[in-house]
């Protein structure tokens, strides 16, 4: 009787872990989604304190989430001249042409606002990352310092706000969108293949054109290749900027690139992929890649609008 006493005591103890989970059969298992999410935030974690040592000053991830949560909510008309300082110009062009005048012009100037009332967190932003995971990946263990970036990049959209949805993917010479449970379990396998960058380009776009403010992530290290007959090399380049001038329709999205140990030929290549989408372009070694990511999401961050519920 002491023993089924204590199994069902424990049994209800085990259960109440938020690692652990009754099934159909009320067996006990791990909960294999907040396994993963706990994996996530351990591997952020590993970063934001790397950053905070480099920069020999706390509170990282706490600025971040402040940043976040004081996002600029909207556009509206200048209140007074004091506001000067922040007018965006180009919009208020836009903004003023549209009242009958060629030049911007007061009251029809345009600069951020913030929603003094919203809600802490409220705010949704998607995110969308894809690494490359072509042959050339193996190298300076560039394909697993990616998949850690990658779930590190997760777990601070999950912490700014749980109800941010992001995607993953990885891509060679096809695109595969991948769960964080799949992703960590591609750990173990080898890159291979070529380097499809006019379909990654084409995957972040088609999965966040929609989703109103969004931070769109290519990680690469190589040329974009091509092994179809359909394209010579010139052709197959010419539809990587193809693809990538699509993004100029879309300014909601922040496309960000970051080149991993990139030669003098790919690192062309990459700025002019920047200068067709007009995205931002990093370039960083395998060693750091993790640090410069989210050191990105978070300045990044402070450029989104719209991202307000009212």
């Amino acid at each position: 009787d002491a023993r089924l006493l204590v199994q069902q005591k424990l049994t209800e103890h085990l259960a109440k872990s938020p690692l652990l989970k009754v099934n159909a059969a009320g067996v006990i298992e791990f909960n294999e989604e907040k396994l993963v999410q706990r994996l996530e935030d351990l591997f952020l974690k590993e970063i934001v304190d790397g950053i905070e040592r480099e920069s020999n000053s706390g509170g990282f991830l706490s600025n971040t989430i402040r940043e976040y949560n004081e996002v600029i909510s909207h556009w509206d008309e200048i209140e007074d001249l004091g506001e000067l300082g922040r007018v965006d110009w180009v919009r208020s062009m836009i903004y003023s042409r549209t009242k009958g005048y060629r030049q911007p012009t007061f009251p029809y100037l345009v600069t951020g606002k913030h929603e003094e009332t919203r809600k802490t967190g409220r705010g949704q932003v998607t995110s969308a990352n894809i690494v490359d995971s072509s042959g050339s990946m193996v190298n300076n263990n560039r394909w697993n310092a990616a998949i850690k970036m990658e779930l590190s990049a997760n777990a601070l959209m999950r912490k700014l706000n749980p109800d941010n949805q992001t995607y993953a993917a990885h891509f060679n010479e096809a695109v595969y969108p991948v769960s964080s449970a799949e992703l960590l379990r591609l750990m173990d396998r080898t890159p291979e293949g070529g380097t499809r960058t006019d379909l990654a380009l084409e995957w972040l776009l088609n999965t966040l054109k929609d989703a109103g403010p969004a931070i769109a992530t290519l990680t690469t290290d190589g040329n974009p290749e091509c092994a179809s007959y359909l394209f010579s090399k010139e052709k197959f380049i010419e539809r990587v900027y193809a693809t990538a001038r699509k993004f100029r329709d879309h300014p909601l999205i922040k496309l960000r690139i970051f080149g991993v140990d990139l030669d003098a030929g790919t690192t062309e290549i990459v700025k002019n992929i920047q200068k067709e989408a007009g995205a931002k372009v990093c370039f960083v070694d395998s060693k750091s890649l993790g640090s410069d990511v989210i050191k990105n999401y978070a300045s990044t961050v402070g450029e989104m609008y719209d991202v307000g519920e009212f």
